[in-house]
């Protein structure tokens, strides 16, 4: 049984004349933990190795080429989330209605295009509902890596990274707002005049004044690397960006034999890395 990792975030503090609302968008992803997807996405999930630098990142194989969900019928049990709720975070992300944000929406929920000629509307206030992070099982990988993963995968994860965390997000609500800062109110009948909508995108009118859009898209991503001295286990993994590059940080834990508790974990090494 797959469970769900929970997170509500609400931005509550206003961007207002904020000449790069893309940044701050991006940053708020930062936050939880992961390195935002510059591109809409829907079929990359966790298990799926990659290249290619961050912001252009390319699938090598689908998520389930190495790391299947079941072997001869048996489930492999290789990915889990947990159902602890992460604490809300309140901050608002208010953006101008104008050409950038097709583009920076576009992230999150593809097959969706506002208006742009509606010049009653001023800003737009974003909301961004039930994102969930699915997340590999590193002991279950350490056992399939050993047991069931074949040649090729193994020596492809050698020199690819894949990914072992992703964030979805299963809604976005948006709210439209006219020059005096007033809502504008949206009904069945005028929501073209806001925006346009492709054929396999669910949406709904929420409170007279929301627009609640349904689409499922991962939206951020931690990678992992199995090197052959790890047997199988997740210690380089990456959920930062620097300057165009991976920043990779170590784990392997390192012992010290000469203090009297034994083992302790090494200083974590950082380093940057692109494919």
């Amino acid at each position: 049984m797959r469970h769900y990792f929970f997170v509500s975030l609400v931005f509550l503090a206003a961007l207002g004349g904020c000449k790069n609302p893309e940044k701050v968008y991006f940053q708020e992803i930062q936050r939880l933990g992961v390195i935002p997807f510059r591109n809409p996405v829907s079929a990359i999930s966790t298990g799926t190795p990659l290249r290619g630098k961050p912001g252009e990142v390319i699938p090598i194989a689908p998520p389930s080429r190495c790391f299947p969900d079941e072997v001869n019928g048996e489930p492999t049990q290789l990915r889990w989330a947990s159902q602890i709720m992460i604490p809300t975070s309140y901050r608002n992300l208010r953006f101008d209605f104008n050409g950038n944000l097709n583009s920076l929406i576009a992230a999150g929920t593809p097959g969706v295009q506002f208006n742009l000629n509606m010049t009653v509307v001023e800003k737009v206030e974003l909301e961004i509902r039930d994102a969930q992070i699915e997340m590999m099982d590193q002991l279950a990988v350490k056992d399939f890596y050993s047991a069931h993963m074949s040649q090729s995968c193994k020596e492809m994860l050698m020199n690819y990274p894949f990914i072992v965390e992703a964030l979805q997000v299963n809604a976005m609500a948006f709210s439209f707002f006219d020059s005096f800062g007033g809502k504008l109110t949206l009904t069945s009948e005028n929501i073209g005049d806001f925006a346009l909508f492709g054929a396999d995108v669910q949406w709904y009118i929420e409170q007279g004044s929301k627009l609640v859009i349904l689409t499922p898209k991962y939206i951020g991503y931690k990678l992992a690397q199995l090197r052959p001295e790890d047997n199988g286990f997740v210690h380089l993994t990456s959920s930062q960006v620097k300057n165009g590059d991976y920043v990779w940080v170590d784990g392997q834990p390192k012992s010290n034999l000469a203090l009297p508790n034994g083992f302790k974990f090494g200083p974590l090494k950082a380093i940057t890395t692109q494919y």
